[in-house]
């Protein structure tokens, strides 16, 4: 999505019965409260929404996503049971940036995650870049402001009364 300055959303919806219900527990019925704080899904700017037949994401300006099966720091942990999943996109406003060349954003940022962190004396100069030991590198952001970021959106499920 472009700078949080020019307004607009996409809407990407997925098939429920695709996406893995520990996640679901997780994320909308707070099983794994540790969810909240780490999955991407629930950073700045994106917002889940749980219905009966569909996960549907929405980003908001200002965001970058990278979607991939495994969560970054638990590799093992699935928000899709299986690794072909594909998203319709249901609804766009404003400008939209995408990259068609999957193939080598997935050779190329396959293992960088950017995670912001509360500006300290020893960030103040930029990121800081750490190599894991499965050989992901994880970019330490300061972030300055928190204005310069979208909102936070808390995950919602819609026709709850008919799950």
């Amino acid at each position: 999505m472009p700078s949080k300055n020019e307004e607009g959303f996409l809407s990407i919806e997925f098939p429920r019965n695709l996406v893995e219900d520990k996640f679901i527990r997780d994320m909308f019925f707070g099983e794994d409260k540790n969810i909240l704080r780490i999955h991407p899904f629930s950073e700045n700017g994106i917002e889940p929404i749980l219905m009966k037949d569909k996960l549907i994401i929405n980003l908001y300006s200002g965001v970058i996503l990278h979607l991939r099966n495994d969560m970054e720091y638990f590799p093992e942990y699935k928000t899709f049971k299986n690794n072909k999943v594909i998203g319709t996109i249901i609804k766009v406003k404003g400008k939209v940036f995408y990259s068609s060349d999957t193939q080598l954003i997935q050779q190329k940022l396959n293992h960088v995650f950017v995670q912001w962190i509360a500006p300290s004396s020893d960030t103040k100069l930029g990121a800081k870049i750490y190599k894991q030991p499965d050989g992901s590198y994880v970019v330490l952001m300061p972030k300055e402001d928190a204005t310069d970021l979208p909102p936070k959106y808390h995950p919602r499920i819609l026709d709850k009364d008919k799950m």
